[in-house]
């Protein structure tokens, strides 16, 4: 379920930003949509888009388009995580607008809020390396060393997402046992 509604959301920020009127007719030829989750990898959580979702998937998905514009075109991160509050309010049954909600808390450096709703996203999904590692990163801004360990090792031992980086982040900072 959260692979195909990441495929989804990535297939809806591809939607949105190559969209008619995202871009001024100058800025020369659309990118691709694996050069937009390319573009965005550090902001946001999918690095590769995969050829989109089913059209299920994306109507499922709809309710999180505004605020994801918001986290990816204006980088107003606060503005973000209170999209996606809002988001998260009307359609509970949503994981990825509490992920994206929580990220976008981290990233606007508000590490106390951004633990409190990765932790519930981990906790019903406690195999979600995504959440996890945004969970660790919280930790780590919160001089929560052995939480924020705990965190990257249990990415380790999933593997996939972010696995690889977790190890080396584990080997950097001791936390390797």
């Amino acid at each position: 379920m959260r692979r195909r509604a990441a495929a989804a959301l990535a297939a809806l920020l591809a939607l949105a930003l190559l969209a008619p009127g995202c871009r001024k007719k100058d800025e020369g030829p659309q990118p691709t949509a694996e050069e937009l989750a390319y573009q965005f990898r550090d902001v946001y959580p999918y690095p590769a888009i995969t050829g989109g979702g089913s059209p299920e998937e994306a109507q499922q998905l709809r309710p999180l388009r505004d605020a994801y514009l918001t986290y990816i075109e204006a980088k107003d991160f606060n503005a973000a995580a209170a999209a996606f509050a809002e988001v998260a309010k009307d359609y509970p049954e949503l994981t990825e607008a509490r992920l994206l909600q929580g990220i976008s808390l981290e990233l606007a450096e508000r590490h106390g809020e951004a633990i409190q709703v990765l932790s519930g996203v981990v906790e019903e999904y406690p195999g979600y390396p995504v959440a996890r590692w945004f969970l660790g990163q919280a930790m780590f801004s919160s001089k929560r060393k052995a939480e924020a360990l705990e965190q990257m090792r249990e990415v380790r031992a999933i593997g996939g997402e972010y696995s690889q980086k977790a190890a080396m982040i584990l080997a950097a900072k001791g936390g390797d046992a």
